[in-house]
């Protein structure tokens, strides 16, 4: 990719970069929350296996819940169950998002810290007139404008000269000829 279009594209993937990471944490947040209930309530359902009592014959039975414990147990094993079932798929589902974005996240690092070197080894003038330019989208009479107002002198003669060095710098380094 040419140097102009990877500065006309560099706040907007910066900004896209830092969307993602924010999904990314969103993600993250969520499979959490649902490892912490699938943890739980598998250590719940171990607990509860542990703890079967014996079952008497003589004891009197009935299929009325007369008791608020048994009804409190039975609506509890009830919501363990809906957990458990549903988690596997949603796990799994929440596990491929994550690799996709970390790997969607690892792109775009690369695309922007390229930028980002590139623009490290231009001067203060050089780095100025490429960010009125490329990122903030100002004509040559505009920058011009600016870049007097900031350096006390400017022509758009200037600025051109200044853009052509900046990129011809830049474009050294992604060839790795710096």
């Amino acid at each position: 990719m040419d140097i102009k279009e990877m500065l006309k594209e560099h706040m907007q993937k910066k900004g896209l970069l830092r969307m993602r990471e924010l999904d990314l944490e969103a993600l993250q947040s969520r499979y959490d929350s649902i490892q912490e209930q699938y943890n739980c309530t598998k250590d719940e359902e171990i607990e509860g296996q542990q703890l079967h009592g014996i079952t008497y014959s003589d004891m009197p039975h009935s299929t009325e819940l007369s008791n608020p414990t048994e009804k409190t147990a039975l609506k509890t094993m009830d919501k363990k169950e809906e957990i458990t079932s549903c988690d596997y798929a949603e796990i799994e589902r929440i596990q491929n998002m994550k690799y996709n974005l970390e790997r969607e996240i690892a792109e775009l690092k690369i695309e922007v810290e390229r930028v980002e070197i590139c623009l490290s080894v231009l001067k203060r003038k050089e780095k100025f007139v490429i960010c009125m330019r490329y990122f903030d989208g100002l004509t040559v009479e505009e920058t011009m404008h600016k870049f007097y107002d900031v350096f006390g002198y400017g022509s758009t003669r200037n600025i051109h000269q200044q853009v052509g060095d900046a990129l011809y710098k830049m474009r050294k380094v992604l060839r790795g000829k710096s």
